[in-house]
């Protein structure tokens, strides 16, 4: 998926969730950045351009949405 479509589907899923609200973009670490524009409201994601053309999203450890992924999306 191209950094363009993870983008559209990160703002997109921001839009269409309860409470979120407004997404701040940043670069952080060279790497586009989305946060929450409230605090106290969700977790921050990057997008990673990987060496082999694929992209990667980074969120941070302590969040719990990796663990949720794995329970939702076990194959």
């Amino acid at each position: 998926m191209s950094e363009q479509k993870l983008r559209d589907l990160i703002l997109q899923s921001a839009r269409e969730t309860e409470g979120v609200g407004a997404v701040e973009e940043s670069r952080k670490w060279g790497q586009p950045s989305f946060a929450p524009a409230k605090a106290n409201v969700g977790s921050s994601v990057r997008i990673q351009s990987n060496d082999d053309g694929t992209q990667s999203l980074i969120f941070i450890c302590t969040t719990g949405l990796v663990d949720t992924f794995r329970e939702q999306y076990a194959d």
